[in-house]
């Protein structure tokens, strides 16, 4: 029985990979590798700060890296900071039969609050929990076991939706089912572990995801 989904934020929701490697190269003054930017797509910040400090020789900290990046980043976004209404129809079809919705994401939680308010769904989900809540990032489930938590709901009547292959793991990891969105940083094989795919988000169908936890009964 299907009693919360729990979503992802960065690809799901937003395509936004592309400005933040955008960002990450003109506040750190570093030219990325192709390999550096699909790399930072799924690294917590924090991680990605670390490379960069470590690698060539920056100094930068991680609050003021992260304020600065997004600073850039809303400039470079903000034609596509706007309500989905095929995605907003889908999270009031969950409200509307009791299913629970939460958001489990690698962005600081300022930067999500933002963002998910600025595409109009904010006031859908009942829990956003970030990367400044959990000390251990994906594919480590501790982000969304955390959602799941404050949800008070078991983690095995919870769907995951996410775009990548660290956050299936995390799902997994977690006891939870993955639903995977698919975008044009990752192909099928990186996301064969998940249970069900959907080409773009606007293809989320309530009444399949149900039927991955048909079985399990209250």
């Amino acid at each position: 029985m299907l009693k919360a989904i729990i979503f992802d934020m960065d690809g799901v929701m937003l395509d936004s990979f592309k400005y933040n490697a955008i960002s990450f190269e003109q506040v750190s003054g570093v030219k990325l590798s192709e390999q550096e930017r699909k790399m930072f797509q799924y690294c917590a910040l924090k991680d990605t700060v670390d490379y960069l400090n470590e690698n060539y020789e920056c100094n930068l900290i991680v609050e003021t890296f992260s304020k600065d990046c997004f600073a850039i980043q809303m400039e470079l976004m903000k034609d596509d900071l706007k309500p989905n209404k095929q995605f907003t129809k889908f999270l009031q079809d969950c409200k509307t039969k009791g299913i629970q919705l939460a958001i489990g994401t690698s962005s600081f939680k300022y930067r999500a609050e933002i963002i998910t308010s600025l595409l109009g769904v904010r006031d859908y989900f009942t829990e956003l929990v970030a990367a400044d809540d959990v000390d251990r990032h994906k594919p480590d489930p501790a982000v969304y076991i955390k959602a799941a938590k404050r949800l008070n709901i078991d983690p095995g009547y919870c769907i995951v939706v996410e775009d990548a292959k660290d956050g299936i793991e995390a799902a997994i990891n977690g006891g939870m089912k993955a639903v995977a969105i698919k975008t044009e940083q990752q192909d099928y094989e990186d996301l064969k572990e998940a249970d069900l795919i959907f080409e773009k988000l606007e293809d989320l169908d309530l009444e399949k995801i149900k039927k991955l936890l048909e079985k399990i009964k209250d």
